[in-house]
């Protein structure tokens, strides 16, 4: 992967690099809990935004998630609508990961980038397509097309933008 390419392009586009966690919670709600309700500490939701967060920084391990979620508690905090004093195990994650149905996790997730690549479209003013290859030359990354027909018109692709 040519990851300077990404990094070039993405300077030169002056987006914002953080993460809204508080956007990526609200998707994660649309996750149904597999797990009884006796005993349930942490809502799905929450314990999704963990990880997603935390995989994004580079974590790969329930107990890698787990340290850098304690490490971050005071910002988690802040941001996250969080009612209790500490935060999940390592356990927990892959207890919550297990009783889960992947594909609902998967569409829900398909769901929230397709939002979020009809937003970077708009704020690039330009096309699926375009953003489409660019992750692909780095990431391979591809969007499905019943999730590109899904976005809104002006994030379809313009035929103009795709001959430049």
């Amino acid at each position: 992967m040519n990851y300077s390419t990404l990094d070039q392009t993405m300077e030169q586009v002056n987006l914002p690099v953080e993460i809204d966690a508080l956007s990526v919670y609200r998707a994660m709600e649309h996750i149904e809990d597999g797990r009884h309700k006796r005993g349930v500490r942490y809502s799905v939701a929450l314990i999704f935004t963990l990880i997603l967060l935390a995989k994004g920084a580079g974590m790969t391990t329930p107990l890698a998630i787990a340290q850098w979620v304690r490490l971050r508690a005071g910002w988690l905090r802040e941001v996250l609508p969080i009612t209790c004093t500490s935060f999940p195990c390592a356990a927990t994650y892959s207890n919550v990961l297990r009783a889960v149905d992947a594909q609902q996790v998967k569409e829900v997730l398909m769901q929230a980038l397709t939002r979020v690549m009809a937003t970077l479209c708009w704020l690039l003013g330009t096309s699926v397509h375009k953003i489409e290859k660019l992750y692909q030359d780095n990431f391979s990354f591809s969007i499905s097309p019943s999730q590109r027909d899904a976005l809104p018109r002006n994030a379809r692709p313009n035929k103009a933008l795709l001959h430049e």
